[in-house]
């Protein structure tokens, strides 16, 4: 195979042989670039597809480990108390329920089934509500839901007596 790199720097025509040469390396050099581009494809899906498989192992994995959680293991009656102590004390001048479902209890509900479960069944966390409808703070909106979030802490209150502070 003749090389014609030595045509490439300069304005010389080439010869009609060089020319045959030159369309015969063209017509290989576009067979190779034309396997590499379908290897190239090949090779993207294949990275694809094993970058599904490797996320699906890492959930897979993820959820064997907390599988095994110490919190798992934990008694409801320990997780009641400890949603306890995530109250803030009913004298704190700081807890006004804003209607917002960021804060305990509503928020312990909202972390998983199990956890929704035990501060439904944890009439403690249900007995105290603090509730500012009349500050100007707070929306015609918020004092027309605040219906339903008592109802919700009625339910849940159980048969303990609820503490409504307005």
């Amino acid at each position: 195979q003749p090389t014609f790199s030595s045509l490439f720097c300069t304005n010389f025509s080439p010869s009609d042989d060089q020319s045959l040469g030159i369309k015969s390396l063209i017509k290989k050099q576009e067979h190779q670039l034309s396997n590499i581009k379908d290897e190239v494809e090949r090779l993207k899906k294949s990275l694809t597809e094993m970058e599904r498989c490797q996320a699906e192992a890492e959930g897979l994995l993820m959820n064997l480990h907390a599988t095994l959680s110490p919190i798992k293991r934990m008694p409801p009656e320990i997780m009641s108390e400890i949603f306890e102590r995530c109250l803030l004390p009913k004298d704190c001048p700081d807890w006004v329920f804003k209607g917002r479902s960021d804060e305990a209890p509503l928020l312990l509900g909202r972390v998983c089934s199990s956890w929704r479960r035990i501060s439904r069944a944890t009439p403690q966390l249900w007995r105290d509500i603090h509730l500012n409808i009349c500050d100007g703070r707070y929306s015609d909106e918020l004092r027309i839901d605040t219906l339903p979030v008592l109802q919700t802490w009625l339910k849940h209150s159980g048969a303990l007596p609820l503490n409504l502070a307005i």
